[in-house]
């Protein structure tokens, strides 16, 4: 007979190769220990009634179910944490059904009897001690958040408040768990924040939680405080700096006060950056490049920091496994590859040894539920003219790879659309071996494709160098000028210019929208545009508006390259920069 008795929330094979590398230590754990000594309410000093030996070791299934039935609500927290010694001392199938034991009696308590705040918080500790990274999966969780906000907004409290913040930040990747936490923060943040009752490791917590769950806070005090934590951060944890830079992603701000003082951390706090680990700098890096921040020494900083550990990762190839080590993961090199991208990066050589330990990883499955790192990582490596044809096909033939359906899926695919329409441009018999799995017959390249309108309305440069070419027709013998989407799924407008001959120029328009902090560099996504361009053999006039300092000189500047268009007798396919 099985100890579960309707139904079952874990499978045994979710335990064999369960470690806890990435758990105990970790900054989550940091977090729940934190909250647990200083949040929980202790003031019940009423001794516990069970004993260890009452339970474990299980002889007889039915007299450990009617044990779990009779113990008391104060007690079932007691014996889920009574499970943790059991849980090294006995079978992996047997834990299973002593988990799925628990959880449904837990999850009864919780539906058939009117538990107050405190013991609902109580029973979640429990479990985070028992399952810390598997306990958003117990149907015990996620009975009792949608409980304890309504319980909450009956008598809150600073406590309270921190607990649930916490906990609800474990339900991350799901829409019920960021729809709780945008509603929750939202409806009390005002309450805790401006009062100053939270102290760093609190907003820390906060930070973390929001994050984690996707929600961004749409609250000026929050926004003012995540800044003066940055750029007043002197203390010796990185960890707690790095859940700070997060966040500030997260909320898309922009601050001259957090990147100065970010640039004295890296150049003068050894002892900050000699504790920050791979995907510590991955972040810091992120917002640097979110900043959109042209800065060669900041950037060099980085990559000789990241690749060392790239290079060690390389050497250490064959004893890669299947667990992934925290300190280098498939998403951290992800987003440090885009950062290269984003910043216009030349990775040299670099490029063959990533695309290396990345097939290593596909090969011991480190993305087979991370399709969505896998096509960043590769889509990141072309943009950089890193084009591995083993890599491509991996994302689309690789049967390993499982496909998702998360949260993010619309990114994803289209960030999959565009590295194929740079496949079919660029390698076009690679692209035969992979259209079918898409199914799209349209061509990536169509030249004359209108732009849609949201890729001209924010972008006045471009409206009113459209609008000078449009004046400029009679005197040039332009037919027709129109703004273009020539790349599909590569979201940059251009301009079309139909000569009376039937030739065509493309203005590309070098503005805000697509420039480094320099205004110089052009961001990675423009590059590859006037890349794929030049490939198919377009004429192309690149504008440079940052050369012009009034209207009158942006026309100018126009009606040169109109006219060199016009007088080019040779090497037509060129590309002006």
């Amino acid at each position: 007979p099985k100890l579960v008795k309707t139904y079952a929330t874990f499978e045994p094979r979710e335990f064999f190769h369960e470690r806890s590398d990435g758990e105990s230590g970790s900054l989550i754990n940091r977090f729940a220990r934190y909250i647990a000594i200083n949040k929980k309410d202790l003031s019940d000093q009423t001794q516990f009634n069970i004993k260890y030996s009452t339970f474990y070791p299980i002889y007889k299934e039915d007299k450990f179910l009617k044990l779990v039935e009779n113990v008391s609500t104060n007690d079932l927290p007691k014996l889920i944490v009574y499970t943790y010694i059991f849980r090294s001392k006995t079978e992996i199938p047997v834990l299973t059904d002593v988990l799925n034991a628990l959880d449904e009696e837990c999850t009864h308590r919780v539906t058939d009897q009117e538990l107050t705040v405190c013991e609902l918080l109580s029973i979640l500790h429990a479990w985070m001690y028992l399952l810390p990274n598997k306990i958003t999966k117990t149907t015990t969780y996620r009975t009792i958040m949608p409980k304890l906000l309504n319980k909450f907004n009956a008598h809150p409290n600073h406590n309270d408040f921190m607990q649930i913040v916490f906990f609800m930040g474990l339900w991350k990747q799901y829409k019920h768990g960021t729809d709780f936490m945008r509603q929750f923060i939202h409806a009390n943040i005002e309450t805790y924040l401006p009062a100053n009752e939270l102290n760093t490791m609190d907003f820390a917590i906060l930070c973390n939680a929001t994050y984690k769950t996707s929600v961004k806070v749409l609250n000026e005090n929050f926004i003012n405080r995540l800044i003066d934590e940055i750029s007043n951060f002197h203390l010796d944890d990185p960890a707690l700096l790095i859940t700070f830079i997060k966040s500030a992603r997260q909320n898309q701000i922009k601050s001259e006060k957090i990147i100065h003082h970010l640039k004295e951390i890296i150049f003068k706090n050894d002892e900050i950056i000699k504790s920050i680990d791979f995907r510590g700098y991955a972040h810091l890096f992120a917002y640097f490049a979110d900043n959109l921040i042209c800065d060669a020494e900041i950037s060099n900083f980085f990559i000789e920091k990241c690749m060392n550990r790239i290079h060690q990762e390389y050497e250490q190839q064959e004893q890669i496994s299947h667990f992934q080590s925290q300190d280098f993961r498939t998403k951290d090199l992800a987003t440090f590859l885009w950062c290269c991208a984003h910043l216009s990066i030349n990775l040299n050589d670099n490029g063959e040894i990533i695309s290396e330990i990345i097939l290593q990883k596909i090969h011991n499955l480190q993305y087979k539920y991370k399709s969505n790192e896998l096509i960043d990582s590769v889509l990141s490596l072309w943009m950089l003219n890193c084009k591995s044809r083993e890599l491509v096909k991996q994302i689309f033939t690789n049967r390993d790879i499982i496909h998702t359906n998360n949260m993010d899926k619309m990114k994803i695919e289209s960030r999959k659309d565009l590295l194929i329409s740079c496949v079919d441009i660029e390698q076009s018999d690679l692209f035969k071996t992979i259209g079918n799995v898409k199914g799209r017959n349209d061509s990536a390249l169509q030249k004359l494709r209108q732009a849609p309108e949201y890729l001209v309305k924010n972008r006045p440069k471009l409206q009113l160098i459209g609008q000078f070419c449009t004046d400029l027709k009679q005197k040039y013998q332009i037919e027709k000028v129109s703004f273009v989407h020539q790349i599909q799924h590569l979201n940059i407008s251009g301009i079309a210019l139909e000569f009376a001959d039937k030739s065509l120029c493309f203005i590309e328009v070098f503005d805000e929208s697509n420039s480094l902090s320099d205004n110089k560099t052009p961001i990675g996504v423009f590059n590859l545009k006037l890349r794929l361009l030049k490939h198919s053999d377009c004429d192309i006039c690149l504008i440079n508006t940052f050369e012009a300092t009034t209207d009158d000189d942006l026309k100018a500047l126009l009606e040169k390259d109109i006219q060199d268009f016009l007088d080019r007798d040779e090497n037509k396919n060129s590309i002006k920069i």
